[in-house]
């Protein structure tokens, strides 16, 4: 038996031996409030412990004071969408504690941000681990998963944005992505799609695409200007970077660090949040301002800390458990 403390920046719980000494409250920081606000999940059982970097976050841990019940609404809005069908019991336990990472970056949150960024943060992870799980000798039926959760989403956000040239542009990337083997393939499935949600009334979907429709609304309800424009360009950012990355490990790419640093600027979903910050909380920032070069180069030096930091911290972990995630193994 291990003693488990959820960790804010890894995607497993950091594992301690059963009568080890913890750390100190004031090195877990984060990870502490997550101990105190859940702690019937605090003890697990695990096949080999692993050790991780200490970290002492530079500025004082914050919750929403609203963080328990965001987390439980969100995590029973994923069931009402059905997505259960798709994960193990074992999974969906594991992302049952992903909304209190909401709580923890948003703790100034309005009510009604709070609950989309709880919702949005557990079906990131969800989309997350679909793309990480997808079998290399399921390769053609993996694609038309993906594409279609791709158009998918790109056309319900377009029809906020039907004049964005940006978003447009986000199809011919789709198309660039798409593996050479079977290439004619793919282009008539992509093309079939998309005359699918042209010419019928209703479209089939998948149960994580129904939930981000959900997000969707939910979203715009509270601005529809340059704030969720930028959202919906930067959500399709993590969504094709995360079919790139899933070439490569299908494919056996070995990326440069270049391309590494590149992919997972996108991949870590990051940017997406860092871009609600304003609708969450209730503010407007305008284009200028984000476009601001003071603005960008905070927004990517967070992005960049956030994923490496991440990445430190699960290495180790990608290794016990022989994963290809998020490049780490090479």
């Amino acid at each position: 038996m291990y003693i488990c403390v959820r960790s804010w920046t890894a995607r497993e719980p950091r594992v301690f031996h059963a009568g080890g000494d913890l750390p100190q409250a004031a090195a877990l920081g984060r990870d502490m409030a997550m101990v105190k606000l859940y702690p019937e999940t605090c003890q697990v059982k695990c096949d080999e412990a692993f050790e991780v970097p200490e970290f002492t976050p530079p500025y004082p841990a914050r919750v929403h004071p609203l963080a328990e019940k965001a987390c439980k609404d969100a995590n029973t809005w994923l069931l009402d969408h059905a997505v259960q069908t798709m994960f193990t019991p074992e999974k969906l336990a594991r992302f049952s504690y992903c909304p209190m990472l909401a709580a923890l970056a948003y703790p100034d949150a309005t009510g009604k941000g709070l609950s989309l960024a709880s919702k949005i943060m557990v079906l990131i992870w969800t989309m997350d681990d679909t793309f990480d799980d997808f079998k290399i000798t399921e390769m053609e039926e993996n694609w038309k998963k993906s594409i279609s959760l791709v158009i998918d989403v790109h056309l319900m956000m377009k029809s906020s944005f039907p004049d964005s040239s940006l978003l447009s542009h986000q199809l011919v990337e789709l198309l660039e992505k798409l593996p050479s083997d079977n290439r004619r393939v793919f282009l008539n499935f992509m093309e079939e799609r998309i005359l699918q949600h042209a010419t019928m009334s209703t479209v089939e979907l998948s149960p994580i695409a129904l939930a981000y429709r959900d997000h969707w609304t939910e979203l715009t309800s509270l601005t529809r200007g340059q704030s969720s424009l930028r959202a919906a360009y930067q959500f399709q950012e993590f969504l094709l970077s995360s079919l790139s990355e899933m070439h490569n490990r299908q494919a056996n790419v070995l990326p440069s660090m270049e391309e590494y640093i590149t992919l997972r600027r996108q991949t870590g979903a990051v940017l997406y949040f860092l871009v609600l910050i304003d609708i969450i909380e209730g503010e407007t920032l305008d284009e200028e301002i984000w476009c601001s070069p003071e603005m960008q180069r905070l927004v990517n030096a967070t992005n960049d800390f956030a994923i490496l930091h991440n990445d430190i911290w699960s290495y180790k972990k990608v290794h016990i458990h022989t994963g290809k995630y998020n490049y780490s193994w090479y």
